[in-house]
């Protein structure tokens, strides 16, 4: 019976042995399934507003002010004397229109934001400069006035093309003619 007992727990182990292999084989196969089912849950979540700064100090007073004064360029109107050290940091994301404004109702502004206009001209007119004594602030409106005038020269012109095609008349460019006379 000994021996009897032993092939028969030797038969159990085998095939116990081979059920662990099976049992091992399916988990393998099954893993696959599991890690792409289980990544779904895995998935970052979403959260809905506005993200966290991902710096944890907090920002200095100053910091806070020149976020608060970038955000509201357009709101802004008398500085009453605050040092322009204090608001360049903000002046520096002004549109030209906003900057003109500040400056219209800051007069003492007016002698530091040369820098300022310096980077609107270059952006908006990258072939002009100032000459000896002119400010890149007057550099920027003279661009621009010429800007305005040679639009309203070709709205005109168009206007009134359309006009004379109205009427049945089109105007064709001159040639260049020669007022040399040949030899």
């Amino acid at each position: 019976m000994d021996s009897a007992a032993a092939g028969s727990s030797t038969k159990q182990l085998n095939e116990s042995g081979s059920s662990l292999k099976s049992k091992r084989k399916l988990v393998e196969e099954i893993d696959p399934l599991n890690e792409m089912l289980s990544r779904k849950y895995k998935r970052t979540k979403v959260y809905a507003g506005s993200k966290r700064a991902m710096n944890p100090e907090v920002p200095s007073l100053k910091d806070t002010c020149i976020n608060s004064l970038k955000k509201n360029l357009d709101d802004l109107k008398s500085t009453q004397g605050i040092p322009f050290d204090y608001l360049e940091p903000a002046l520096k994301f002004a549109t030209p229109e906003q900057l003109h404004r500040i400056e219209k109702n800051n007069i003492y502004l007016m002698q530091h934001t040369n820098e300022l206009w310096e980077h609107h001209t270059k952006k908006h007119f990258p072939n002009e400069y100032p000459y000896k004594d002119e400010s890149w602030r007057d550099v920027y409106f003279t661009c621009v006035e010429k800007r305005e005038d040679k639009f309203n020269v070709l709205r005109l012109m168009m206007k009134s093309n359309s006009l004379n095609k109205k009427r049945g008349i089109v105007l064709v460019p001159a040639a260049k003619c020669d007022t040399k006379k040949k030899k």
